[in-house]
């Protein structure tokens, strides 16, 4: 097959598919990882699709989300030492809410693992296949509405409606952007909502933030950083923020 053919042929992949690895793609087309991944670059370089470490997806207007499958494989070293260090906060039958991050993705992971008998309500299919398909102590609340298929998630008046059901011992959330003078932030204003009711019908209220998403902002506001109790990044931050932190009385750790 030659080179513009097969870059065609990634491009209806990605049309169909919303997201590839590059995994998947060299055994589709029966070549190596790195003939694929000069296609992705160039095909980036034209602004025909995204490419990220590991695979490329194709952006949807006003949704700079990156695939659920792109991001699972992603600082899975970083995600997995935040949910260890969370779970210092987290009590035996609490209620907490989880959004459909790939972080709190592992937190689910790491809970189960560790058989602690908690009640999760998520938005997060991703979440709720992972307490239907393993033996846990885990009650699980799915929050209804819309299916967001590119972030394997639920959206809209449902699950916002249903969220105000209930007050959560904890809500968890690791958004896609953080800047601690500005706020919190999201991708998608429908999962920003999600979030900010999250937020608002919960007791304590946790960050888990990687340093990719530090210091950072877009689109959608979910809400500011004095509604937050904890931040826990796995990198160190610099004496500004550690000053606004202190007179927002957020207290801070260091996964």
């Amino acid at each position: 097959m030659l080179k513009f053919e097969r870059q065609n042929k990634i491009l209806e992949l990605l049309n169909e598919n919303d997201s590839l690895l590059v995994t998947e793609m060299s055994k589709i087309f029966k070549c190596s990882d790195e003939t694929i991944r000069r296609d992705l670059k160039e095909l980036d370089k034209a602004k025909l699709l995204t490419r990220t470490h590991g695979g490329a997806f194709m952006a949807r207007k006003n949704d700079k989300t990156y695939p659920t499958k792109i991001r699972n494989i992603l600082l899975l070293n970083e995600k997995t030492r935040l949910s260890e260090k969370v779970v210092d906060f987290i009590n035996e039958n609490d209620l907490i809410f989880l959004d459909s991050s790939t972080t709190c993705y592992q937190l689910a992971k790491h809970i189960i693992s560790i058989k602690m008998n908690v009640t999760i309500a998520t938005n997060s299919i991703l979440i709720a296949n992972l307490c239907t398909e393993t033996k846990n102590n885990i009650e699980l609340i799915m929050l209804g509405g819309h299916l967001r298929n590119n972030n394997m998630s639920t959206i809209g008046m449902e699950g916002l409606e249903q969220i105000k059901n209930y007050y959560a011992d904890k809500c968890i959330i690791s958004p896609p952007k953080l800047n601690i003078e500005l706020g919190i932030f999201d991708n998608n204003n429908y999962e920003a909502s999600i979030r900010k009711a999250m937020i608002d019908n919960s007791s304590y209220k946790i960050l888990m933030v990687d340093h990719t998403k530090l210091s950072d902002f877009t689109n959608y506001k979910i809400c500011d950083t004095d509604f937050v109790d904890l931040l826990i990044t796995n990198k160190s931050l610099d004496e500004k923020n550690k000053i606004i932190l202190d007179k927002k009385n957020i207290e801070y750790v260091k996964a």
